[in-house]
């Protein structure tokens, strides 16, 4: 029993292992395409991966020279009005006037903010297919970045912790000093975390050194995640070792020196009365036999 025991506890904690990593990678995904981290990350990147020519747009499209055609309808538009609006390449862009008094400071000002406008769109954009279709239906890989991917990898995220809870939970009936539980479940989580170090990495040479920097926005906020797992793996070991401390602790202020000497002297006393009923036994059936 003791054997199939141990053996399901090594089975149950190497796959809370896999379980972790699938998990963490799925945080890190989630964690990184939130629209404000996205917005940050990937407008310097589409500007300087396609030099302003966009491809990401449905056609031949030239940010900036768009963005200076509407400065020069600005400058009378916005003596009425708060805001410019028009629609190009397939996307509408909504400049307000005040920034105009920003160009002159910063020119790249209002090209920035056609990339927050295409950014925006792109991002919250109602993508009508399953996640792994989308890549034949839209032929633009843009969706990766968009709230219906960070939903997706959120979505996974969460049936992941469940089976996480679920596995803890075997681990604690599977362990028979039920104290190691946070011990085991602490050190899978740090262990767990140290891959993250890596993965950026990984992805980068698979994915190729064109394409490193717009990986790069998939695990923007690795080292987050590697933190909140690696210090929530530390705090729980940390509990299991001072949960085996005060159980010693415990134990050793239960049982004095005293008592101790008590229980042997007992245990003693019981072992040579048993051997004396048993050597009584024995003579009484010899004469008998006799």
């Amino acid at each position: 029993m003791g054997f199939i025991r141990g053996s399901l506890l090594v089975f149950v904690s190497i796959l809370l292992f896999i379980i972790l990593l699938f998990g963490n990678t799925f945080f890190v995904l989630s964690s990184s395409l939130k629209y404000e981290n996205v917005q940050e990350e990937l407008g310097p990147i589409l500007e300087d991966f396609t030099e302003n020519q966009l491809n990401i747009i449905e056609e031949d499209f030239n940010l900036t020279e768009e963005m200076e055609e509407a400065r020069e309808f600005m400058e009378e538009h916005c003596q009425n009005e708060s805001s410019y609006v028009f629609s190009k390449g397939g996307y509408t862009f909504v400049i307000p006037c005040d920034i105009l008094d920003e160009i002159g400071d910063t020119p790249s000002a209002i090209v920035d903010q056609g990339m927050e406008n295409i950014i925006e769109q792109v991002y919250y954009d109602d993508y009508d297919c399953k996640f792994w279709d989308c890549f034949k239906k839209t032929g633009l890989p843009l969706f990766l970045v968009s709230e219906k991917a960070k939903n997706y990898w959120q979505e996974k995220f969460y049936l992941t912790l469940i089976a996480f809870f679920v596995l803890v939970v075997l681990i604690f009936f599977l362990t028979e000093n039920k104290q190691n539980t946070p011990i085991i479940v602490g050190s899978l989580l740090m262990l767990s975390s140290l891959p993250l170090l890596k993965l950026e990495k990984i992805i980068g040479s698979i994915a190729g050194d064109s394409y490193l920097a717009f990986v790069g926005v998939f695990f923007s906020k690795i080292g987050s995640v590697f933190w909140i797992v690696f210090i929530a793996g530390l705090i729980i070991l940390g509990a299991g070792i001072a949960l085996r401390l005060l159980a010693l602790d415990f134990i050793k202020k239960k049982f004095s020196k005293k008592d101790v000497q008590k229980i042997i002297k007992k245990e003693g006393e019981k072992n040579i009365k048993k051997k004396s009923e048993k050597k009584n036994s024995e003579e009484k059936s010899t004469k008998k036999k006799k």
